[in-house]
C-alpha cells in the first residue's frame, strides 16, 4: 500500500475535462502531495504582481491572451524547486502545458526527485467529452472551487454561493462550448500534445481511459503509483 506524504512526482496530463484536477484533489487528501494547480499559480501571480514581466503577464491574462511560455516556465520551476527542497510529493495537474515549459521542468524534477519516482498519467477522452464536461462546469469566482452539476440543474446552481468560501458559481467564459472548440482543445493539440509525446519519449508516461468513473480512475491511478512506489522500494533493498 502506498503511504502518505510520499516524496513522489505525479503529472496527471490531459485534454481540459479530463479529470487532472479532480484526480489530484483525490491524491492531495490519500496521500498528502502537495495539488500544484498550475493555473491558480497564475492567478495568484498576476493577482500579486511583484515584477515589469508579472504586470506584463497580467494584462495578457485579464484581455484573455496565452500568458507567455517563458514566464510561467520559470514561475513553475521556482515554485516546484520549493517544495523539492522541503521534501514534498507533488502532483500536478496539467503541466507542463508547453514543450518549452517541459524541457524546463522535467529535467529539474527528475534531479531533484529522482526519474524512477517521476510518473506522467495521460487521461484520455475524446473531444466531445471534453466539450461536454467543461461546458457543465461552474467555477468560484473568488476561490477557485470548480463543480460540475447535474446538467438539469446547471441554470438554477449557476449564480449561487460557493460552499467552500461563499463566493459566485459562474461559467467561466473558456469553458463555453465554442470556446473550448474554437480555442482550447486546437491549442491542446499545438502545444500539449507535442509535450505528451516528449514526455513520453522519456519512459515516464502511463495512459488510461479518463472516460471512465471518477472512483475507477482514481483506483487506477492508484494503482500505477503504488507500483512505481514498490519498484522504488526493491530497488533500495538489492543496493
Amino acid at each position: 500500500m502506498i503511504k502518505q506524504s510520499q516524496k513522489i512526482v505525479v503529472l496527471l496530463m490531459g485534454k481540459p475535462g479530463a479529470g487532472k484536477g479532480t484526480q489530484a484533489d483525490i491524491l492531495r487528501d490519500k496521500l498528502g502531495l502537495v495539488h500544484f494547480n498550475t493555473g491558480e499559480v497564475i492567478r495568484h501571480c498576476v493577482a500579486n504582481p511583484q515584477t515589469p514581466e508579472d504586470r506584463r503577464e497580467k494584462e495578457n491574462y485579464v484581455s484573455g491572451r496565452l500568458t507567455t511560455f517563458t514566464w510561467v516556465a520559470r514561475l513553475v520551476k521556482e515554485e516546484a524547486r520549493k517544495y523539492a527542497k522541503a521534501g514534498q510529493g507533488i502532483v500536478f495537474s496539467g503541466s507542463p502545458r508547453s514543450l518549452y515549459e517541459a524541457r524546463q521542468l522535467l529535467p529539474q524534477i527528475i534531479a531533484d526527485y529522482g526519474k524512477d519516482k517521476v510518473v506522467a498519467i495521460i487521461l484520455n477522452i475524446d473531444d466531445e467529452l471534453a466539450v461536454k464536461r467543461n461546458s457543465g462546469r461552474l467555477t468560484c469566482d473568488s476561490c477557485g472551487f470548480t463543480m460540475t452539476p447535474n446538467p438539469a440543474r446547471l441554470s438554477k446552481v449557476k449564480g449561487s454561493s460557493c460552499g467552500q468560501c461563499g463566493g459566485k458559481l459562474i461559467q467561466r467564459v473558456i469553458d463555453q462550448p465554442e470556446i473550448i472548440r474554437e480555442k482550447r482543445l486546437p491549442e491542446y493539440y499545438k502545444n500539449t500534445a507535442p509535450t505528451i509525446d516528449f514526455i513520453r519519449k522519456l519512459g515516464i508516461a502511463r495512459d488510461l481511459d479518463g472516460r471512465k468513473g471518477i472512483p475507477q480512475v482514481a483506483w487506477e491511478i492508484e494503482q500505477i503509483i503504488d507500483h512505481v512506489v514498490n519498484k522504488v522500494s526493491k530497488h533500495k533493498i538489492k543496493n
